[in-house]
């Protein structure tokens, strides 16, 4: 489902550049070689973290740390690469908001897995905090 709706924004974004430069002498590798060398490199590295993840999801170990680490990396380096060709179509003063905001908004599967840690283990404070003492009482309040 991921790779579908990568492939789907890369696609369109490929079209978006080639009508932009389309019947012009120049490239957007002659225009913007930092940020087309940029968008190769995310490429390359989301090529790199999609090979990982499914060579993670074949074994028979699964590493759930490890499965968050290559999911987390591919949809970051998903992420700049789109806003590094995005970046190219609306050149200006957009591109630097642009992919501060496209990074925040697409790396939110790593920031809920940070919180929903967080809110686990304070979880488990205040349990243990509650459950410890000597003013335990024999039996549950509550039916669990």
């Amino acid at each position: 489902m991921r790779f579908s709706a990568f492939l789907y924004r890369y696609r369109v974004l490929v079209n978006f550049l080639q009508l932009q430069y389309q019947g012009k002498d120049f490239s957007p590798f002659e225009t913007h070689p930092k940020t087309m060398g940029f968008a190769v490199a995310s490429l390359f590295l989301y090529c790199l973290t999609h090979d990982a993840g499914l060579s993670l999801t074949s074994s028979h170990l699964k590493p759930a740390y490890y499965a968050r680490v290559v999911h987390g990396g591919m949809a970051l380096s998903g992420s700049l690469l789109a806003v590094s060709l995005a970046s190219i179509i609306f050149h200006g003063p957009v591109w630097l908001p642009l992919y501060f905001l496209y990074i925040m908004f697409s790396s939110k599967q790593m920031m809920r897995y940070r919180l929903d840690m967080l809110w686990s283990w304070l979880r488990k404070k205040l349990m243990a905090g509650f459950h410890s003492g000597p003013h335990l009482p024999k039996r549950a309040l509550l039916p669990i």
